[in-house]
């Protein structure tokens, strides 16, 4: 019984998959920026979010909330190089998103750095 692989074909699929997997890593490494970010509460009803940036760049520091009309943007803020940002005073029963644009930057994927579905905790 004979094989019906085909090696071009195989060869072909195989590379593409090996092309396609190194550009994904070699995208996230290429972020010189970094965001971290912590929800917290302060009482009953009011929550802070703390957004750590750390970065050689200009920046642009959205905080959003996220709705089913999509996100809808409640502060911003615009410094430069490594900074520490709290938005407080935020109601706990809303959802929240951070978005940090970076202004000079050339990665498409770098570009835009973003924490999602922020919520506080009891």
């Amino acid at each position: 019984m004979r094989n019906n692989v085909n090696f071009p074909t195989t060869f072909f699929f195989g590379f593409f998959f090996l092309i396609i997997g190194s550009n994904m890593n070699l995208a996230h490494a290429q972020c010189n920026s970094k965001i971290t970010v912590e929800a917290k509460s302060i009482n009953d009803s009011k929550g802070e979010i703390t957004v750590k940036i750390t970065t050689s760049e200009s920046f642009v520091c959205r905080l959003n909330s996220l709705s089913g009309k999509g996100p809808e943007t409640l502060d911003s803020k615009s410094d430069r190089s490594n900074k520490t940002i709290k938005f407080s005073d935020l109601d706990k029963n809303k959802i929240y998103q951070i978005e940090v644009e970076f202004i000079s930057e050339t990665h498409a994927l770098c570009k835009k750095l973003q924490k999602n579905n922020l919520i506080f905790e009891p």
